[in-house]
Parts: C-alpha cells; sequence; structure tokens
C-alpha cells in the first residue's frame, strides 16, 4: 500500500526503510484492529465519526503527556550506575510479559 501510494504521489517518505516498514505494518494493523472494535460498539455512522473526533484527540494528549514524564525521566536515570540491572531488565521482563498476555 505504500509502495503504490509514492507511485502515485500521494505520499511521499523520505527513505523507506525496513524499520520504517515495520512501523507503518504495526500502525494499520492497530488501526484495523481498533476500527474494527469500535465499529461493533457503535451502530450509527454519526455517531462513529463523533466519537472518533473525540476519542482520538484525547489519546494522543494522554500519550504525549506519559512520553512528558518518562522519557526526561529515563534519561535521567540510564546515568545511574544500577539503572541496567535495577531497572532495564526488570522494566523489559514487565513490559514483554504485559505484551504477550495482550497477545493471547
Amino acid at each position: 500500500m505504500i509502495r503504490i501510494a509514492q507511485r502515485l504521489k500521494l505520499v511521499t517518505f523520505p527513505r523507506v526503510g525496513e524499520r520504517s516498514r515495520w512501523i507503518v505494518a504495526f500502525g494499520l494493523i492497530h488501526s484495523f484492529g481498533f476500527s474494527s472494535a469500535l465499529g461493533e460498539l457503535v451502530s450509527d455512522h454519526r455517531a462513529l465519526v463523533e466519537s472518533l473526533i473525540g476519542f482520538n484527540p484525547r489519546v494522543e494528549i494522554g500519550q504525549l503527556a506519559i512520553v512528558l514524564v518518562v522519557v526526561p525521566l529515563a534519561f535521567w536515570l540510564r546515568a545511574t550506575r544500577s539503572y541496567r540491572q535495577g531497572i532495564f531488565r526488570p522494566a523489559s521482563a514487565v513490559v514483554a510479559l504485559v505484551a504477550s498476555l495482550w497477545f493471547v
């Protein structure tokens, strides 16, 4: 889909590498899952549009708020000696566990 959009000059990317393709593919799969779940919850088309317009900005603002708190904290913590042993590995294990539970 990305290649077709590029050939039709609908979308331009600086250089689409392997990582960018994975990111776009993940975004597409994620949005298809979200749209199907929301489609089951909302039967009226107008209500669906209103739900998306109201829901999406709140999600983006929430993500931005989390990033604004977590990223500076992570940069500060990575300079400490015990970061890799005490935080990085256990946090990675927790993230992997939660992701595996969501996957199943």
